[in-house]
Order: structure tokens, then C-alpha cells, then sequence
């Protein structure tokens, strides 16, 4: 096994871009679970840009209307506060999440976009996950990959230089893609996000979904169904094309998360459906 510097990864983990002021606000209202939407829209009007971005979707989404959008009071009232939350929790991240990743072959977007689409179907699936709150699971999907942030650099100087010869070592005894990092990096990008979730001061749940997203069966039985929640939605994620890159569709599923959840096909089925439907309604918002 190949191993990189420790000190290496922690200096690159020192070097991320800051979650906005704004987005910090929100995880830790939300994480309080006595967030009200006054609390929100007192953090959301405190942020212009935000705000801006709001009232523009906002007036966007109610262009038949007469009335233009002047107010975040009203904002919440054309788009929803589901929404609301969700491109504040996106518009924070962005600046995280918004890079090119080499290592992974993903343009500026792609990582956003497939973090969005896995947010969206962590929330749409715990709506029936009575102990995983929606907008919990959204912020879990939204920061499931955020390792993969640090580990692109790495992998980029590590990999073999062409496509198809890293091909080629997908399809070695590595037994999926975290192997394959393993071999390359000495560690995976869930092991260095479980160190990037530290940095960030993410809760104790965050740290579990990025740590064990793609082994929900190692999760702690405290924080098990917010795990098993974000691998599905990963999954999703990955059917719909939300992110692409190099290591599409080459993790392991684990099938128990599906058994504890009491998901079946048809379920599965239309939460695919659904994902795609509200993640481009919200990727049109972030555009606006």
C-alpha cells in the first residue's frame, strides 16, 4: 500500500475554503433541532448576497404574479421554506463544493450537482424515516463527499495518466473504489472527510455519514439510519448522473441499509424519479 504524508493531507485540510458565515448558522440552528423559520430568515436577511439570491428566485418562480418579491417574509411564502433552506445550505457550500477535482475527472460543477442530488433524495427519503429529520439528511447528503475535496490533488499526482489505465486498476483485486484510494493515497475520502468534518466542527452525525456513507453497516447504531439514508441517496445520485466523474458506480451497495430502511423496488423507483425532479428545480434556483 502506497501512504502520503499525513502532514500533507492536514495542510490541505487547512487550506479549504470556510463555510459561509451564513451556512455555519444554519447547521447549528438546525442542529439545536429548536431552529424556527423566524431564527432562518433573521440569518438569511443578514447575509446580502443571500438575500439577493432569494428575492431573484423568488421572482422567478412567481413571475404570473402581479407583485414583485421585496421581502424574505414573502420569499418563503412563493418558494416554501424547504426550498428556502435548501439554497441556503447549497449557496454556503458552494464555495466548497464548486472546484474542479482532477483526481476524480469532475468539472467545477460536478461535484455540486452530485452533492445536490444526493441531498435531495437523503430528504426525500427521510420523510419515512421517522427517526431522521429531513433537513438533517439533506445537510448529510449535501457533505457526504467533501473529502473527496483534499484527496483530488492527491490522486491527480498518484494516478496513472491515462483513462483507460486507471480503468484498468479498478479492475484489480481492489474490491471497489475506496480500495482503490487506499492503494494509491494510504487513505480513502471518507476517512480524510471524516478528518475534513473535523475542521469544520460538523456534528457527531456528519461525521458518521462521511466516515461510513459507503459502509452504513459500520455505523454506530446511534446515527445508523442517517447513514443508511445517505448511502441509498448516494446511489440515487449516482443512477441519475447527478456528479459523473471516474468513480461512478464503483462502491459497494450494501443491501442491509435497504432491508433496516424497509425500502422496496417501487419505492426506490420513484424516489429516483422525484430526485430528479426537485434537484433541477433547485439547481434552476442556484442558477437564478
Amino acid at each position: 500500500m502506497r501512504s502520503i504524508d499525513r502532514r500533507r493531507i492536514d495542510d490541505a485540510i487547512r487550506g479549504l475554503a470556510p463555510l459561509s458565515n451564513t451556512a455555519a448558522s444554519i447547521l447549528e440552528q438546525l442542529e439545536a433541532r429548536s431552529c424556527s423559520l423566524a431564527d432562518l430568515r433573521e440569518i438569511i436577511e443578514c447575509d446580502a448576497p443571500l438575500t439577493l439570491r432569494v428575492l431573484r428566485m423568488a421572482n422567478v418562480s412567481a413571475h404570473a404574479l402581479a407583485e414583485r418579491v421585496e421581502t424574505v417574509d414573502r420569499a418563503v411564502a412563493v418558494i416554501g421554506e424547504r426550498a428556502l433552506v435548501s439554497v441556503a445550505l447549497a449557496s454556503g457550500a458552494s464555495s466548497l463544493l464548486s472546484v474542479p477535482l482532477e483526481g476524480y475527472r469532475l468539472s467545477g460543477d460536478q461535484l455540486l450537482t452530485g452533492s445536490l442530488h444526493g441531498a435531495v433524495a437523503a430528504r426525500l427519503l427521510a420523510v419515512q424515516v421517522p427517526g431522521v429529520a429531513p433537513t438533517h439528511a439533506f445537510t448529510a447528503g449535501l457533505l457526504r463527499d467533501v473529502g473527496k475535496v483534499v484527496m483530488s490533488a492527491l490522486l491527480a499526482k498518484r494516478m496513472p495518466r491515462s483513462m483507460s489505465s486507471f480503468g484498468a486498476l479498478r479492475s484489480t483485486p481492489a474490491s471497489d473504489f475506496l480500495e482503490s484510494e487506499r492503494q494509491l493515497i494510504g487513505m480513502d475520502h471518507c476517512e480524510v472527510g471524516y478528518l475534513v468534518a473535523d475542521h469544520y466542527g460538523l456534528s457527531a452525525a456528519q461525521h458518521e455519514v462521511i466516515a461510513h456513507h459507503h459502509r452504513p453497516s459500520i455505523a454506530s447504531p446511534e446515527h445508523q439510519e442517517i447513514v443508511d439514508v445517505v448511502h441509498v441517496a448516494d446511489l440515487v445520485a449516482m443512477m441519475v448522473g447527478g456528479a459523473g466523474g471516474v468513480d461512478e458506480m464503483q462502491y459497494r451497495f450494501d443491501h442491509g441499509a435497504v432491508m433496516r430502511l424497509g425500502l422496496d423496488p417501487a419505492r426506490l423507483e420513484s424516489l429516483i424519479v422525484e430526485t430528479l425532479v426537485e434537484a433541477e428545480s433547485l439547481l434552476e434556483m442556484l442558477r437564478a
